[in-house]
C-alpha cells in the first residue's frame, strides 16, 4: 500500500470512529414541539444506521484531497465539527456534494428521535483520540503501522 493510500484509509477510518450525533439536553428542551403525547423513543439502531450511512458518505468523499485536507484543518481545529457547516464552507466538489446526504440524516435523525424538524444540525465529526491531533498535525495522518525504512533480515528473530 503506498504512504498516499495509508494516509487516506488512516484519516477516513479516524474520522468514520470519529462521527458522532450530539444533542445538548438544553436546546432539546428549547427546540421541541410542545405536544400532550411524546413520540415513541427510536430504537438506538435506528440512529446509528443514520450515522453510518452519513459516515460512510463522508469516507467516500475524502477521496478528494483539497476536501480531505479541510476536513482534517476543521477537525484539527476545533474538539466537535458540525458536518453540516463544514460541508456548507466546502470550496471542492466533493464537499458540496456531501451538503445533500448530510441534511438528509440529519433530519431523519431529528425524526427518529422525536425532534422538532427545526432542531438544526446533529452530525459531528471529531478525533477517535486525542492522540491524533498530534499525529494529525505532525505527518497528515494518525498513528498507526508505521514503516521505520529498515527490511526485516531473515535472522532478525533470532536471540
Amino acid at each position: 500500500m503506498s504512504k498516499k493510500q495509508l494516509r487516506r484509509t488512516a484519516l477516513v477510518a479516524a474520522l468514520l470512529a470519529a462521527v458522532t450525533t450530539v444533542t445538548a439536553q438544553g436546546a432539546v428542551s428549547a427546540s421541541a414541539e410542545p405536544s400532550s403525547a411524546q413520540p415513541p423513543a427510536a430504537a438506538p439502531s435506528a440512529v446509528r444506521r443514520i450515522e453510518n450511512d452519513a459516515a460512510r458518505s463522508l469516507a467516500v468523499s475524502l477521496a478528494d484531497a483539497g476536501w480531505r485536507s479541510q476536513v482534517r484543518s476543521a477537525a484539527l481545529s476545533s474538539a466537535q465539527v458540525d458536518v453540516q457547516a463544514l460541508a456548507a464552507r466546502a470550496t471542492t466538489r466533493s464537499g458540496k456534494a456531501l451538503i445533500p446526504a448530510v441534511r438528509e440524516a440529519d433530519r431523519r435523525i431529528a425524526a427518529a428521535k422525536g425532534l422538532a424538524a427545526s432542531t438544526g444540525s446533529l452530525l459531528r465529526v471529531r478525533l477517535g483520540d486525542a492522540s491524533m491531533r498530534k499525529d494529525l498535525t505532525r505527518c497528515g495522518r494518525p498513528a498507526g503501522r508505521r514503516r521505520t525504512g529498515r527490511r526485516r533480515r531473515r535472522d532478525d528473530h533470532r536471540v
